[in-house]
């Protein structure tokens, strides 16, 4: 049958030829057409499925040309698919949303880059940036369209075990009790493990949460920090209008497009504190950004080290901050959600940097011009 069907194709291109192509051969066309490729793009997604784009790759200028001649014409582009993954080799939730190894949701708050991916008109957080903050010229390029992006790549082992008795500590320490207990965690991280901004509420809102719009400074949100300190860590990373000497504009240019891959047992953490892994599981870190030192770099040793940003004595990091004298401060957390008044507690050490490296990520018509 395959032989028949080669038969077939090969006559049909022979009487096409001479009508239009007098000069090639059927073969000449087959060995010019296998230079596109068909293939698909598949990229996981924050709730655990994946999002293949079917494509193939742009003929060359001759091989167009040819294709202009014979009077031939590709198929459109596939629409992209939402596939659940293989395999159960993503950590979830009860509610079936993929988490990391701390159990919570990750990757809830990312730069939009095209307008059309844009949200409805926001009221208070406008996360559009443009694709500006990602794309620059390439380094070794001599036209206009050599682009590219600064990848940054870092493995991170994550002690569960130790995050976990530091947030039991914790929440023993301001007295909380039952659900309330999660408020904790919440508190270290910035949100509720089902991302709930703890800025906005004092307890997890579940699929009621609004997850995005919301900036620290707006005195009915919480500028002077009695609901989320200002060292949790997507405050420390995201500081959204907190007063730092730096305009609500420069504070957004600093920000990252990234992706946190959890690697290890994708067992979720339970309650048996002793059964929790403390080596072996952990997140492999990726972004995306047009200027090292103005973004990833200003991020880490800025604001996550900075244990002066943005009050004095607010402390380092608790996730992903970094001493620079090897002392680590204690961390003030509010006694009672929504209420003047700290209570101090030390919280480090749950996350180890493992490796890493810099990459440049041309873009393809950067690669096409070597």
């Amino acid at each position: 049958l395959v032989a028949f069907l080669a038969y077939c194709l090969s006559v049909t291109l022979k009487y096409r030829l001479r009508a239009h192509a007098p000069g090639l051969t059927p073969r000449a066309v087959l060995d010019k057409l296998a230079a596109i490729q068909m293939l698909d793009v598949s990229l996981p997604t924050t709730d655990g499925r994946c999002l293949t784009m079917p494509r193939y790759t742009e003929p060359e200028p001759d091989v167009a040309l040819m294709l202009h001649q014979l009077k031939l014409t590709l198929p459109n582009q596939h629409p992209p698919r939402i596939t659940a993954l293989s395999g159960e080799t993503l950590m979830k939730n009860s509610q079936g949303k993929a988490i990391e190894h701390f159990g919570y949701r990750d990757g809830i708050s990312q730069p939009v880059l095209l307008e059309a991916d844009a949200p409805p008109t926001p009221e208070n957080w406008d996360p559009s940036s443009g694709p500006n903050l990602v794309l620059t010229e390439a380094p070794l390029g001599e036209r206009k369209v050599d682009w590219g992006s600064y990848y940054v790549f870092r493995k991170l082992e994550q002690n569960v075990r130790r995050f976990k008795e530091h947030e039991r500590d914790l929440a023993g320490e301001l007295n909380l009790t039952g659900d309330s207990r999660e408020l904790a965690g919440a508190m270290v991280i910035g949100r509720f493990e089902d991302r709930t901004p703890v800025a906005l509420s004092g307890a997890a809102l579940g699929a009621n949460t609004p997850a995005n719009d919301f900036v620290y400074g707006d005195p009915n949100t919480d500028p002077q920090g009695y609901r989320c300190p200002f060292s949790a860590h997507i405050r420390k990373t995201n500081p959204r209008g907190d007063p730092n000497g730096q305009t609500l504009d420069e504070q957004k240019s600093h920000r990252i497009v990234r992706r946190g891959m959890p690697y290890g047992d994708p067992t979720p953490p339970s309650s048996n504190l002793e059964a929790l892994p403390e080596t072996g599981v952990g997140l492999l870190f990726q972004c995306y950004q047009a200027n090292l030192a103005h973004q990833f770099e200003f991020l880490q040793r800025a604001w996550a080290n900075n244990a002066e940003m943005a009050r004095p004595g607010t402390g380092i990091d608790p996730v992903i901050g970094q001493s620079n004298n090897g002392s680590i401060p204690d961390l003030r957390f509010p006694t009672r959600w929504g209420a003047p008044g700290s209570t101090p507690f030390s919280f480090h050490s749950v996350v180890t940097l493992k490796g890493g490296e810099y990459f440049f990520a041309p873009s393809i018509t950067f690669l096409k011009g070597l």
